[in-house]
């Protein structure tokens, strides 16, 4: 994308905030590494926080953790 004047780049900021703001729940989830809890195959040993994947989520969900 190419913002040609200045009028462009201020409706992209705008549209970008708005963006922003709706999903700035989501953007913040985090799930914490804890004992007991099964670590994705992909997430790292030492790693302290991974985001969410849908299946992942979903079964944690449906186990209560």
């Amino acid at each position: 994308m190419r913002v040609q004047d200045l009028d462009a780049a201020a409706a992209w900021m705008g549209a970008y905030a708005s963006w922003e703001a709706k999903w700035a729940g989501f953007l913040k989830q985090r799930i914490y590494a804890k004992k007991g809890i099964e670590r994705p195959s992909w997430a790292k040993p030492n790693q302290q926080w991974w985001l969410p994947t849908s299946g992942y989520a979903e079964s944690r969900a449906s186990t209560g953790s």
